[in-house]
């Protein structure tokens, strides 16, 4: 979340990733600024704006290939799954509301298959966060199974992988 609080809203998300990480030499930096450089470059040949928006799509496009993939990379999708976490709180509410319940299919799956891998795991639930915040929760059956894979992490030991108690007590109404 620390990383979401310093990019700036007018400035393009790509080249906000690759000044802070770009000289990093952690190998999950130098994956992000990949995957992030990349996405910026198919945005530009496609002649589409960097907003959160076309982010949003090009990422989880990027994501339900990696998931369909029978040799994904783990160190990509852990990639890719931290740039949506970076990209979804700056995501506009209608398309949230619009794309939601397919990027929960897509999240818990996801978490479903990279349940090792602390790093994906961290980064998918902080997309999780976001992505309930932002659906239609009159919808329950779409919601629940990301809200109880929410909970389900709630125990995990790994001290990578936490979910932040102060959102599960603002989603559940008494």
């Amino acid at each position: 979340m620390a990383m979401v609080a310093a990019m700036e809203d007018e400035e393009d998300m790509c080249t906000t990733v690759m000044s802070r990480f770009r000289n990093s030499q952690q190998p999950e930096h130098k994956h992000l600024c990949a995957v992030v450089q990349a996405m910026g470059e198919v945005l530009r040949e496609q002649n589409l704006s960097p907003t959160p928006t076309a982010y949003f799509a090009a990422t989880m496009s990027s994501l339900d290939r990696q998931m369909a993939g029978a040799a994904r990379n783990e160190a990509v999708t852990t990639a890719l799954c931290t740039f949506l976490a970076m990209v979804l709180p700056k995501t506009p509410a209608p398309v949230l509301r619009s794309k939601g319940d397919a990027a929960l299919v897509l999240l818990v799956n996801m978490l479903g298959k990279d349940a090792g891998n602390a790093g994906t795991v961290k980064a998918a639930l902080s997309c999780l966060e976001n992505v309930i915040r932002g659906v239609d929760k009159s919808n329950w059956l779409t919601v629940a199974p990301a809200f109880n894979l929410l909970l389900q992490f709630c125990l995990d030991q790994r001290p990578k992988v936490t979910v932040p108690f102060f959102f599960l007590q603002s989603q559940i109404s008494y």
